[in-house]
């Protein structure tokens, strides 16, 4: 009896590179890594931009003096080296599009400005531009063989149970930067693949969530893996950093 063969594709997701925030060692060993594994199919998840400037409520704060062209330069590179076949827009990327409707000229010009640099480099890389429509919506996910892949919505210790139930799928996402996965109490057992982020976590960190014990679970890290017509195996590459030391008194 001949073997069954099946058709075989590789893939290579990636998101929350934040802008001027990206962690610039993790994005060139995702580069390493890309050139390495020779995907088929490269996405970036959403939030390649961090937009802190347009940032609700920063108005007032430091934040609003954050340099938007420097935020879009270093973010639509690192898109544009990637070369991703599916762009995402996660929360921060939405803030332009959001923007570009304000009833302050100024603003609004600003934000046009900046979703024109999404949209032509999307079209120069042939890339489906994916946008960040809301919970109720389908089209925020790409079903790949039987993982749903998006940005994500929801954060906190329970997200990838969250995203599973919200999908009903086999759901990756990165929005909350940490790495996790679980087999969710479903029909079937889906499973939610959290896959970290490519951003500086100490920089974004100190931006705004230093505080935040959920902080300490993020990640710089990568999915892979190979997909057919209806199965996907995921794989998660974490990069791997000198374990912080707590100081010891001294003398």
């Amino acid at each position: 009896m001949s073997n069954i063969k099946r058709e075989t594709k590789r893939f290579i997701a990636c998101g929350c590179s934040h802008g001027h925030f990206i962690d610039s060692g993790a994005a060139r060993d995702f580069m390493s890594f890309k050139r390495d594994y020779k995907p088929s199919l490269t996405l970036h998840l959403g939030d390649f931009l961090d937009q802190t400037a347009f940032r609700a409520g920063a108005c007032g704060t430091p934040d609003e003096s954050s340099d938007i062209s420097e935020d879009v330069i270093k973010g639509l590179h690192f898109v544009e080296a990637m070369e991703p076949d599916i762009l995402f827009c996660g929360n921060h990327d939405d803030r332009a599009f959001r923007l570009a409707q304000s009833n302050k000229s100024v603003v609004a010009h600003a934000a046009r400005t900046v979703v024109a640099n999404i949209e032509d480099l999307a079209e120069k890389l042939d890339a489906e531009l994916v946008p960040y429509t809301g919970t109720y919506d389908p089209r925020a996910w790409r079903m790949i063989g039987d993982i749903a892949f998006g940005h994500g919505f929801m954060y906190g210790m329970n997200a990838c149970e969250a995203h599973v139930n919200l999908t009903g799928e086999n759901t990756c996402f990165v929005h909350t930067h940490a790495v996790d996965v679980k087999t969710c109490r479903t029909l079937g057992g889906k499973t939610g693949y959290n896959i970290g982020c490519i951003a500086d976590i100490d920089k974004l960190g100190q931006q705004y969530a230093g505080r935040r014990l959920k902080t300490s679970t993020w990640c710089n890290a990568w999915a892979y893996g190979e997909y057919g017509s209806n199965w996907c195996n995921l794989e998660i590459h974490r990069v791997r950093k000198p374990k912080p030391t707590i100081p010891k008194v001294k003398g």
